[in-house]
C-alpha cells in the first residue's frame, strides 16, 4: 500500500530518532530573511541556566583560541609583542573573550545588556570598562576611537533595526582602517539544506544553530547587504564560512567537519569589514 505523503511530514521520532520537517516548519526555515517567522527576540543570557550552559572561562579557552587566531589574521597587531589596541566586545556576555585580550595589553571596551553578564563582565574586566546597555543605544565612545570591533553569536539573537543601529554606531566609532568582525550562523542554502536534511536524528543539533533564541539568521548575500547598506564609508574585506565550534559543542563539531565540510559549507558565517575614512 502506498504511504501517504502527511506520513513523512510526520513531527513524532521513527526508527533511531530520525525526524522528518513538517512543511510548515520547512518554509519558515528555508528563507534567509526568516526573522519575520519567528518568535521574538529572547536572549539566553536570561535563562536561569545560562551560566552553567556557557561554561567557565577554561570551558571555553579552546573556542576563544580558535576565534582570535582568526582575528588575528586579518588584524596582525591582535598579536603582535607590545602592540596596544582599542578593542570593543558587543554581546561580551561573561567577558571571557574580553579578558584575554586584556591579559595580552590591549585597552578593553565591552558591551552587554543582560544584567547578570555585565555585572559579571565588569568584575572581571573593571567597572569602567563595561557598558550595560543594547547594542541599538548609541555606543558611550567618541568617534573614530576603537581600532577593532567583534560581534560574536550576536546578530541573530536581535531584530534587524538592532543590528543596522549596531551596524551605524561601529562606522561611528571604528577609527581609519579600524576592522569589524561578526560572526553568526551560516544560513546558507548548503547548511540550511545538511541541517533540515539531519532534522533531530542527531540530538540538538538543529537547536544549536536555530534554535528559539536565534530570531534572526543570515546567509552572505544577505549578510552583505546589510552592511552594504548601513556600513556607507567601509570596505567588506572578506565574507567566508568557517567553524568556531570545535571544543564547545563536540555533536555539531563532527558535522560540521564530516558533513557541512563536504557540501562547502560550515556551521559560521564571519563578515570582515574595514573602515575607510
Amino acid at each position: 500500500m502506498p504511504r501517504s505523503p502527511s506520513r513523512w511530514r510526520t513531527s513524532r521520532p521513527i526508527g533511531f530518532r530520525l525526524r522528518f520537517f513538517r512543511r510548515d516548519e520547512w518554509k519558515g526555515m528555508k528563507s534567509p530573511g526568516m526573522s519575520s517567522h519567528r518568535a521574538a527576540p529572547f536572549f539566553v543570557e536570561g535563562r536561569e541556566s545560562w551560566a552553567s550552559e556557557y561554561g567557565t572561562l577554561l570551558h571555553n579557552l579552546p573556542n576563544i583560541a580558535l576565534r582570535f587566531d582568526f582575528l588575528s589574521s586579518y588584524v596582525p597587531a591582535l598579536a603582535a609583542p607590545g602592540s596596544r589596541l582599542r578593542v570593543l566586545d558587543l554581546g561580551a556576555a561573561y567577558g571571557y573573550y574580553a579578558s584575554v585580550l586584556q591579559l595580552h595589553g590591549h585597552e578593553i571596551f565591552a558591551m552587554e545588556w543582560a544584567e547578570d553578564a555585565a555585572a559579571a563582565a565588569a568584575l572581571r574586566l573593571g567597572k569602567d570598562r563595561v557598558f550595560h546597555q543594547s547594542v541599538a543605544e548609541p555606543f558611550p565612545l567618541p568617534a573614530d576611537s576603537v581600532d577593532l570591533i567583534y560581534a560574536f553569536d550576536l546578530v541573530e539573537h536581535i531584530d534587524n533595526e538592532t543590528v543596522e543601529r549596531m551596524l551605524v554606531s561601529c562606522e561611528r566609532v571604528l577609527g581609519p582602517n579600524g576592522v569589524l568582525v561578526i560572526s553568526t550562523p551560516d544560513n546558507g542554502i548548503r547548511a540550511r539544506v545538511v541541517f533540515k536534511t539531519l532534522g533531530l536524528a542527531v540530538p540538538r543539533l538543529p537547536e544549536l544553530l536555530f534554535g528559539p533564541d536565534h530570531v534572526n539568521l543570515f546567509d552572505a548575500a544577505r549578510l552583505r547587504k546589510m552592511l552594504e547598506r548601513t556600513m556607507t564609508h567601509s570596505r567588506i574585506v572578506d565574507i567566508v564560512s568557517t567553524n568556531f565550534m570545535f571544543g564547545r559543542y563536540p555533536i555539531a563539531s563532527v558535522v560540521d567537519r564530516f558533513v557541512l565540510r563536504a557540501f562547502r559549507a560550515s556551521a559560521n558565517l564571519v563578515a570582515i569589514v574595514r573602515k575607510e575614512r
